[in-house]
């Protein structure tokens, strides 16, 4: 059997574009689980079907799908122990990638609220700015990615980057998690797998509910965490060539679907969406080369600005309607035209995110480039490969939403 630094050599050069392609995908339904409650009243999917009111476990995907890609990505770096220099690197890297488009999202929301107190003022808003969810002590929480260290009675802010907090702080702890895990035997993960399955059990209400987020959000995202490691490490085995076959992939995705759609029990979701990334992984037959048509994966590749920036839209249009009718837009919306709003919305947010891909993921990928090229970090001396992702494996790797 190959040793563990052998496979991992061969996984570095394998391109998991089924995983980022369907990472856009559940991006866009963590969109519609927010667009169809309160802010499209009219949009009612609970009387045919809970899987929309389940968006939330998309997360969980994220999060599961976050330990994957980090261990893929830095596992072999920690494998003989942290150094700080190798450490501070890991940090600095991780902080360039999730950082600089969730500062920018936030200063669009600060912009925002600015905007909203001559309005207030004037009569227009019923919300006195910079109170409750939008204070200023919430901000500063917001940009030290502290939204989930029990610092906060509440989400805040662009309330879905909450998940963002949460990889953060997990990632610094990911270094020691690599040397206890990805040096062992692949038997001895499973005790730590049934640790992040019973941690799961506790903070969902016996598994019923895992929508916890400013609470016990950190917890939900260190087990799943925990739990997309274990999944590298099994799939670094190679033991796992069932997964291979077309009919695999198809069958978890219709069982996983199949349980938010009928409202089970939370907790089969990342269950079945561990076992849907290790298929999706494995996978070269017609569902991967179907999955890498290149509009899926560049969908995968905006996919966190798709995440970060679909709520400020939500609150520029809540204002906008607000000023000019004095009511939310979605109430004067039918069920056929609240759809057709909803359509508009996702285009919309997605031309954004293309946007704000290019010019602010982009570009600070340059400038990380450079700096490390021209030795003005430590970081120069080590591999590219090991401090900075190409396109492909930051669509994988960016938080959080890794």
């Amino acid at each position: 059997m190959p040793s563990m630094g052998a496979r991992q050599d061969s996984a570095s050069r394998e391109e998991f574009t089924a995983l980022t392609a369907f990472r856009g995908f559940a991006a866009l339904l963590v969109v519609v689980f927010h667009y169809s409650g309160s802010f499209l009243p009219n949009l009612v999917f609970t009387d045919y079907t809970e899987f929309f009111e389940k968006g939330y476990l998309w997360v969980d995907f994220f999060f599961l799908l976050s330990g994957f890609v980090i261990s893929h990505a830095y596992g072999r770096k920690f494998v003989e122990g942290v150094r700080w220099e190798g450490f501070k690197q890991f940090a600095f890297a991780r902080l360039a990638r999730i950082y600089p488009l969730h500062a920018f999202v936030l200063l669009g929301f600060l912009l925002l609220e600015l905007v909203r107190v001559p309005l207030y003022d004037a009569g227009y808003l019923h919300t006195q700015p910079f109170t409750k969810d939008m204070s200023p002590y919430l901000l500063g929480l917001n940009f030290a990615m502290l939204q989930t260290t029990a610092l906060a009675d509440r989400l805040s802010w662009n309330g879905p980057a909450w998940s963002i907090g949460a990889e953060w702080v997990v990632y610094l702890v990911f270094p020691l998690l690599a040397v206890t895990l990805m040096r062992r035997g692949w038997r001895r993960f499973l005790v730590p797998l049934a640790v992040a399955a019973a941690g799961l059990v506790l903070i969902s209400q016996g598994g019923r509910d895992l929508d916890v987020t400013y609470d016990f959000g950190l917890l939900r995202c260190l087990f799943e965490f925990l739990g997309g490691v274990m999944l590298y490490r099994l799939f670094t085995t190679g033991r796992m060539t069932v997964l291979r076959r077309d009919w695999v992939p198809l069958v978890i995705l219709a069982l996983l679907l199949g349980a938010m759609h009928l409202g089970l029990p939370d907790l089969l979701a990342p269950l079945l969406m561990a076992v849907l990334i290790l298929a999706l992984a494995a996978n070269t037959g017609r569902v991967g080369r179907a999955l890498s048509w290149r509009p899926f994966t560049w969908l995968g590749q905006i996919s966190y600005s798709v995440y970060l920036s679909h709520m400020l839209v939500l609150q520029i249009v809540l204002t906008v309607s607000r000023v000019l009718l004095e009511h939310r837009l979605g109430r004067f919306l039918d069920p056929l035209q609240s759809v057709l709003a909803l359509l508009v919305f996702l285009g919309g947010i997605v031309a954004l995110s293309a946007l704000l891909y290019r010019h602010v993921d982009c570009r600070v990928d340059r400038r990380f480039s450079a700096a490390a090229s021209r030795g003005a970090t430590s970081m120069a001396a080590a591999p590219r490969s090991a401090i900075l992702h190409s396109d492909r494996e930051v669509a994988l790797s960016k938080g959080w939403p890794d």
